[in-house]
């Protein structure tokens, strides 16, 4: 998993890989990624997928998952499982859980350099009991090298845009000089 995400530098793909490789490792039917703005501080909707290896659209974010859920995985940095959000006290009254008939809920945080930059969560509206401890701690700890990979991805993508500025900046000079 480690070779597959460090496979590529360029940001869109690492968010595809992150996605569908965690999809595939706990069987999830959909997963999403929210990433922290590193100018406003705001959670953003970032990359969903499901099964299929189909991206979904921005509308099935935003109502279609359990956002508490994310913000609390994103503000304790802690992971989250249930294995039935239908019976879990703490969801079950949620309104997306309840119209979306989400089952089962996985959730882990995107930390870096001691920095939490985001989550990755994953359910399934038709299995109840899908994911176990076990799965959790394979998220988490799959999550820690995929923080690594996208903020590695945003470095290059920003030391890209700085060359292409001083390029710019020396093309600019040498026209002025000439």
């Amino acid at each position: 998993i480690a070779k597959v995400l460090n496979s590529t530098l360029e940001f869109d793909s690492v968010l595809k890989l992150v996605m569908d490789q965690v999809i595939s490792v706990v069987q999830a039917e959909r997963g999403f990624m929210v990433l922290i703005n590193q100018k406003t501080g705001e959670l953003e909707f970032t990359i969903a997928r499901n099964k299929a290896a189909k991206s979904l659209k921005r509308e099935v974010f935003e109502y279609g998952i359990s956002q508490s859920t994310v913000n609390k995985v994103v503000s304790t940095r802690q992971p989250l499982l249930t294995s039935d959000a239908q019976t879990d006290d703490a969801l079950k009254e949620q309104r997306s859980v309840i119209e979306n008939r989400i089952r089962s809920i996985m959730c882990a945080p995107l930390v870096v350099r001691d920095k939490c930059i985001g989550a990755v969560y994953v359910d399934s509206r038709l299995t109840a009991n899908l994911f176990e401890p076990r799965h959790r701690d394979l998220l988490t700890t799959f999550c820690n090298q995929a923080a690594i990979a996208i903020d590695n991805a945003r470095l290059f993508a920003d030391l890209e845009r700085t060359l292409r500025k001083v390029n710019e900046d020396k093309q600019y000079m040498d026209n002025i000089f000439a």
